[in-house]
């Protein structure tokens, strides 16, 4: 094994260690990052640190390390590829700390057939490799895991591969005991997992679900965020557009002191607000609109849901509306920039364009659960007419700002649809609400010889889709 002393050197918010063993050898570990509430390099039982290592310049090429709080540096492990005592090559990421005080890790290349391996190792360097990974066919579907595995309530570790399964990565848990499970392969563009290349790895919410991204190929052909849930259900929660609301993920999804899940992309800052397990107050003391909750919660359940908002980056901001699509069936989140022909004389938003955003909003509601507010149903066509709206002002709006139009679902009729908005503006925390409106839609049919409108029942596809909002959601987002 390897000793020696270790210096820190920082980059932004990332450290790498340098050790140097007096006599020439040095190396560089791995970068990690300081900001998360975690450490990347977790102590021991035994006051040291642990750690990963990609080595350059004369010392080990790869291996586990210890670190004393004094800054003692030992390398416990060198792994030696394909073949030999320690098969593996290019730990990646972290190691997790597990119940029992030993440590967990992946290796991205290397072991049988050299697709990567996951192993684990005690405090004095005594390590058993668990599985191979077998890329997309075998025991263990996957291939090149580079993200750290994360330890759950049931006690088992989870963790993503960048490739295998069906070619675009998978999601996998693992028992104490080293029996894995995949528990799903990503699917591209299409099917039912949209996404490919979960590199950046999983975050734990405080409902101890987990979040992960993914680089590229969601439904629109950029990259996704998708929920892994506490009895291994893997759904996706948003597919991101491209030039409306970014690509390609930075540093993957980080979790807040208030529970919420940021992330950062080419243009957007975004947040998703996860439910808790259970209702630990009074549905009255909570904010629709806080970090802590928006949406339902039944006590007890693993809810499959997540709230999901974005705030643009001011400076990037290139689009005039840009969608959420928070995946739920009754509440829905449309950020949009007030153009300079939307105001009056004095530079506020007149008030008949008020009208035109919740219409605004209710379209792109429609359309994130995949139909349109003008299209066809067995060869009728079918539109929605509005037979009332209202809209109460308590704020001016002005040239430049960027309001929050939420929509949430109040009542689901056979023929019609109500809504409810509210209008936000300000950063989350310092929101201020600047109207709140109601809109009802009728789904109607007209008559090509007459021109008559005659309401229709709502086709079944679409009022299977769309659901009325929890009653204590609508009691919150109603009071004043």
């Amino acid at each position: 094994m390897w000793t020696g002393t270790v210096s820190v050197r920082q980059v932004a918010a990332q450290v790498k260690l340098r050790a140097n063993d007096g006599a020439g050898q040095t190396g560089d570990s791995n970068f990690f990052d300081i900001t998360g509430t975690v450490a990347a390099i977790p102590q021991s039982v035994d006051g040291n640190f642990y750690g990963t290592a990609q080595f350059g310049g004369s010392g080990p090429i790869d291996s586990v390390f210890k670190i004393t709080p004094a800054g003692d540096f030992t390398s416990t492990i060198n792994f030696t590829g394909t073949t030999g005592t320690n098969p593996g090559s290019a730990p990646l990421a972290a190691l997790a700390l597990g119940a029992a005080g030993n440590f967990w890790g992946t290796r991205s290349t290397g072991g049988t057939p050299s697709l990567g391996t996951i192993f684990k190792t005690t405090p004095a360097g005594l390590r058993t490799t668990l599985i191979n990974f077998t890329g997309t066919t075998g025991a263990n579907p996957g291939s090149s895991p580079q993200a750290p595995l994360l330890l759950g309530t049931d006690r088992n570790f989870y963790g993503t591969t960048q490739g295998g399964g069906t070619g675009f990565g998978t999601v996998f848990r693992i028992t104490p005991a080293g029996a894995c499970t995949s528990l799903a392969n990503f699917t591209g563009t299409a099917g039912a997992l949209p996404g490919q290349t979960p590199v950046m790895g999983l975050v734990k919410a405080p409902d101890g679900s987990f979040y992960g991204s993914t680089q590229t190929d969601g439904a629109n052909g950029f990259d996704t965020i998708f929920r892994v849930g506490t009895d291994g259900s893997v759904s996706p929660i948003y597919s991101f557009l491209g030039d409306t609301d970014g690509r390609t993920p930075a540093n993957g999804l980080s979790v807040a002191a208030d529970g919420s899940i940021y992330g950062v992309n080419s243009l957007s800052i975004y947040r998703l607000n996860p439910p808790p397990s259970a209702l630990t107050a009074p549905a009255t003391t909570v904010l629709a609109n806080s970090a802590k909750l928006n949406g339902s919660v039944t006590p007890g359940a693993d809810l499959a849901t997540a709230y999901f908002e974005r705030r643009t980056r001011r400076l990037r901001a290139t689009a005039r509306s840009r969608s959420v699509r928070a995946r739920m069936p009754y509440e829905f989140t449309l950020s949009h920039r007030v153009e300079f022909s939307e105001t009056d004389m004095a530079g506020i938003v007149h008030f008949a364009n008020f009208y035109r955003m919740m219409e605004n909003a209710e379209h792109a509601f429609v359309r994130s659960l995949g139909f349109t507010i003008h299209g066809h149903d067995a060869g009728t066509t079918i539109g929605w007419p509005r037979v009332n709206a209202a809209c109460e002002f308590f704020k001016p709006l002005r040239f430049e700002e960027i309001v929050d139009i939420q929509l949430l679902v109040a009542e689901v009729r056979s023929r019609s649809i109500r809504y409810a908005f509210r209008f936000w503006k300000g950063d989350a925390g310092e929101r201020t609400e600047i109207a709140r409106g109601s809109m009802t839609a009728v789904c109607a049919t007209v008559d090509k010889t007459t021109g008559k409108l005659s309401a229709v029942a709502i086709p079944e596809a679409m009022r299977a889709a769309i659901q009325t909002a929890p009653p204590d959601l609508l009691t919150v987002f109603s009071a004043k």
